[in-house]
């Protein structure tokens, strides 16, 4: 009985000092890159230091400044064959690269890039280096689900300081759906500056029949 009462104790005063030690929690979600989708646990040096050029170059400008790297050394050899570089790419169609991307981004989620920096296709590059993606991802604020009926799910992210935000109109069927929307069901107001993110256009006109493709978005910001 004493010895588990010493044991608890010893445990309680090491929370207590865990706690009191503990850093500021983050205040926006981590951006970088991460080798294990490309290269496992073995990366060998050419590659992660080309990685490193890559990012440092194209990538922390928008903000992708973190390395992640679970890597494991057994011997020489083995590292230097290992890596698997660009042999592993994206099965996703673009509509759903938008959708992937812009639900991350609605929902504060960390942005560690998993494919091979050398080989990243422009397309991608396009998505992960978006200045409103970006903005809504680092504003720190996960959204909401504000609409769910047939298959079409709004999300909506308040700017975390101003009176904007970001909407995500989803399409989760496997079709085309057609919709259409009134500011009052966005909780938008006439006097909001909107902008459609992904065909970059400038106060589109909501109230209009959309035809959003199967697995797509519509990503909106406004001001």
């Amino acid at each position: 009985m004493k010895l588990k009462f010493f044991i608890f104790i010893n445990l309680f005063f090491s929370f207590l000092s865990a706690q009191s030690q503990k850093p500021d929690i983050a205040q926006t979600p981590p951006m970088g890159w991460n080798s294990f989708d490309s290269y496992g646990v073995y990366l060998h040096e050419k590659a992660a230091l080309d990685n490193m050029k890559i990012l440092a170059e194209k990538y922390k400008p928008f903000g992708h400044l973190q390395l992640m790297s679970p890597s494991q050394t057994k011997d020489e050899k083995t590292v230097l064959l290992s890596g698997k570089g660009n042999s592993r790419q994206s099965q996703l169609s673009p509509a759903q690269m938008r959708t992937f991307i812009t639900l991350r981004a609605l929902s504060a989620s960390p942005l560690m890039i998993g494919g091979d920096l050398l080989s990243m296709d422009n397309y991608s590059y396009s998505l992960l280096t978006n200045k409103e993606m970006l903005a809504v991802n680092q504003n720190g604020i996960m959204g909401s689900l504000i609409y769910n009926k047939d298959g079409i799910e709004i999300w909506k992210t308040p700017q975390k300081k101003g009176k904007g935000g970001w909407i995500g109109i989803f399409n989760r069927n496997n079709v085309d759906k057609l919709c259409q929307f009134h500011l009052k069901d966005l909780n938008l107001k006439q006097k909001n500056q909107l902008l459609d993110v992904w065909n970059n256009i400038l106060n589109p006109d909501i109230s209009k029949t959309w035809n959003i493709g199967a697995n797509d978005v519509i990503f909106i910001c406004y001001r």
